[in-house]
Order: structure tokens, then C-alpha cells, then sequence
């Protein structure tokens, strides 16, 4: 189980169920299956593959990119997070015992990040606690500091164990009409790009006002795609917020957040403050759109014709838009 802050105060949770098997004596590489919510994560006798059952959809990666997959499952949380894969690390320091809800632990520590972006410095540092008895890991605490201040705590707890000597072998049954496609191709390209006519849409705010693509006239429409859980989305926010900072006269931004709820949404519009019109509920535009990524943005001109395109924050891109 793990436990975000978000940034509307409250706390994201997630629950996953790992199930892992040593291949063969011979080979250290594991075999496991990493059930979490929609998602089903699977790797069999090295091949690697994420069933992402909501979407009817499989993606792989070819025998070509096996470079790449490597890097993937390196950054995977569920795998890199795994007790398996914390126990096999060989760069925890004893730090001290401790006591965490009047039981005893062994906390063991490792930087994880020690860097500076943008004149600013960021650290991380991983906290592992044992149980003694046990021998096995309880509780993974992330904790983030910015320019050298507390910022952010990330808690992954673990529980459930059952360990076997049985060998058993990892299988999981191939979807019924589900489509495969492979890592890096997307399954809705952009359906769009600039210069060509943008398509009309009809959108309800969180006030229930109808907008449309001809509720602006002799205005230019910048479509923000956003969500709450992602850092590039409010660092696109927070830079629209600066002060002195203002969309051009002649544009309008709107804020379309696909994945949130309409509660969740309201208070971060409380919290964030979003100074341009906030939808909620905008799959029909995602897809008529082509949308697959957040932050992703559409520079609509007066007449209706897509000036830029752009998938992921761009400081550069929002910069232009200002006064």
C-alpha cells in the first residue's frame, strides 16, 4: 500500500498484490505478476508486458528494445519498490533502531537523489524499516527536500507476506480481444496538428455554463489538458499564476482535466486558484482531440485554425503566451 500527498492536502493511495518466482537455479532473474487496480504488470521468462485492463489494451516491448525496457523497469515504482527488489539493493547503511507504533525496527537509509534544478536543490532519501523478527521490510518512506527544507513524504507499506520454498511457476492468461501495440507507439496519435481546423466542441465548466468552441469570438482558445497528480500540469499552473504573468489579451485559457473527479477538481481550483475557465469530465474532447499525454496543449486562433501543438511542458511555449 502506498500513500501520496497530493497537492490539495489530501493523501492518494494505492494498493498493489506482487506475486514473484525465481526463474531457475541457474538464472537470477525473477518472474512476477504486480496486480494494481486497472493494471496488471507481468514478466515471464524475461518478457515483459502491462495489461491495462479498463483500455482492453496490451503493450510490450519488441525483442529490439530491450535497451529500453531495461530503463523502463529500472523507473517502475511497483518494480523498483518491490521488497524483493529493496532487499537485493546493496546500498542501505544501518542507520539506527526505532520504534514505529510501539513495534521495533531496524531503519537502514540511501540517497536517492542529491541534485540542483534550476539553482535549486532537491534530495531524497529512501528510509527502510525491518522487522527484527521477521527479517523483512514493513515500511518504505520516501522523504523529499526542497532547498534544503522538508517538503514531501511518500510512504509504501508492506504486508501479507507469504513465502514459500515450492517452486511455482508465474503464469497469467492472455485478455480475450484485448489489442497489443508496443511501448512507445501511441494507441490515439494526435488527431491534430497546426494548421489544420480545429473541430468544435460543446463543454460544461464545474458552474455548469456551456462553452464552445464559438463561445469566443475574435479570441484565441489555448486548450489545457491537464491533471491533478502530475507534476509538469502544475508546474504549467503555478507559472500562468506568477505575478506580472497574464495570457495575452487576445487569448483564453481553458482548463480540462480528464482523469480527476469533479470534487477533487474544485478543490484544487480552490487551492491552485486557476485563473481561466475548468472542465471537468472532458473525455469526449480527449478523444476527439487525440490526447494521450498530460500536460498537452492546443493554440486555437479567432477563426477556428490550430496554431501549435504541444505535448508536455514547455516553459518556452507558456512564456510566449504572456503579455
Amino acid at each position: 500500500m502506498a500513500f501520496y500527498p497530493n497537492p490539495i492536502g489530501k493523501i492518494d493511495t494505492l494498493s498493489s498484490k506482487v506475486e514473484i518466482s525465481k526463474r531457475r537455479l541457474q538464472d537470477k532473474g525473477i518472474d512476477f505478476v504486480i496486480r494494481s487496480g486497472n493494471i496488471t504488470e507481468v514478466m515471464v521468462d524475461g518478457n515483459y508486458k502491462s495489461i491495462f485492463h479498463q483500455d482492453s489494451l496490451i503493450r510490450f516491448f519488441p525483442k529490439a528494445n530491450k535497451a529500453q525496457e531495461k530503463i523502463y523497469l529500472e523507473q517502475n515504482r511497483n518494480i523498483k519498490y518491490s521488497p524483493l527488489s529493496l532487499l537485493r539493493n546493496e546500498s542501505w547503511k544501518f542507520k539506527m533502531d526505532t520504534v514505529i507504533d510501539y513495534r521495533d525496527y531496524m531503519d537502514y537509509y540511501m540517497v536517492e537523489n542529491d541534485t540542483i534544478i534550476d539553482g535549486n536543490s532537491i534530495y531524497t532519501e529512501l528510509h527502510l524499516f525491518i522487522d527484527p523478527n521477521l527479517d523483512l521490510p514493513q515500511l518504505l518512506e520516501r522523504r523529499n527536500f526542497f532547498k534544503g527544507q522538508f517538503a514531501q513524504s511518500v510512504k509504501y507499506k508492506y504486508s501479507n507476506f507469504k513465502i514459500s520454498s515450492t517452486k511455482r511457476q508465474i503464469k497469467e492468461q492472455q485478455p480475450v480481444g484485448f489489442r497489443s501495440i508496443s511501448f512507445g507507439e501511441n494507441r490515439n496519435k494526435i488527431h491534430f496538428i497546426a494548421g489544420q481546423k480545429a473541430p468544435n466542441f460543446e463543454l460544461l465548466d464545474i458552474s455548469d455554463r456551456k462553452f464552445s468552441l464559438t463561445s469566443f469570438k475574435n479570441k484565441k482558445i489555448l486548450l489545457i489538458f491537464s491533471i491533478i497528480n502530475c507534476g509538469y500540469c502544475e508546474s504549467t499552473i503555478e507559472q500562468l499564476k506568477l505575478r506580472n504573468y497574464e495570457l495575452a489579451d487576445n487569448i483564453m485559457g481553458l482548463y480540462i482535466n480528464t482523469l480527476d473527479t469533479k470534487n477533487e477538481v474544485m478543490d484544487y481550483v480552490e487551492e491552485k486558484n486557476i485563473p481561466f475557465p475548468v472542465f471537468v469530465n472532458g473525455n469526449q474532447i480527449v478523444d476527439l482531440f487525440g490526447v494521450t499525454a498530460f500536460p498537452t496543449f492546443f493554440l486555437i486562433n479567432e477563426v477556428g485554425i490550430i496554431e501549435q501543438v504541444k505535448l508536455g511542458y514547455d516553459k518556452e511555449f507558456i512564456t510566449g503566451l504572456l503579455k
